[in-house]
């Protein structure tokens, strides 16, 4: 459940709710560390943390396309967002579709790279 309060804090902009999922791997981080078998998710949790995750923010005609073609790839520590339209999501605040075309936007921390069009592109925002 820490790892769904951490990412529904990144979701709907909850600093607080980020700050209790980390105050509670904090309380875990020994026991996670000596015993991974019995605490995965609690490490990944800490490994979420750690890293940071990168938000990916589809917006256009062809968002599930991408999607799809995005998650083909592995991405650990990646929360991919989607609208054909519009979301009233603070994520997709700023972030929509101009001229018919569909953009992708990687972002760390609510800060985003410029927007691309292709997958590939992405990608590379991503790995650098």
């Amino acid at each position: 459940m820490a790892r769904n309060l951490y990412r529904l804090g990144i979701l709907l902009d909850h600093e607080d709710w980020k700050q209790l999922a980390t105050s509670m791997i904090s309380k875990l981080s020994s026991i996670a560390e000596s015993e991974p078998g019995y605490m995965s998710h609690w490490a990944i949790l800490y490994a979420e943390i750690a890293k940071g995750m990168a938000e990916v923010v589809i917006v256009g005609n062809d968002a599930e396309k991408m999607r799809k073609e995005l998650h083909s790839h592995y991405l650990p520590f990646v929360l991919t967002l989607g609208t054909i339209t519009k979301s009233n999501l603070p994520l997709f605040e700023g972030r929509e579709s101009k001229d018919n075309k569909t953009r992708i936007y990687v972002c760390f921390n609510k800060t985003c790279k410029l927007p691309v069009e292709r997958v590939e592109d992405a990608l590379h925002q991503l790995r650098s």
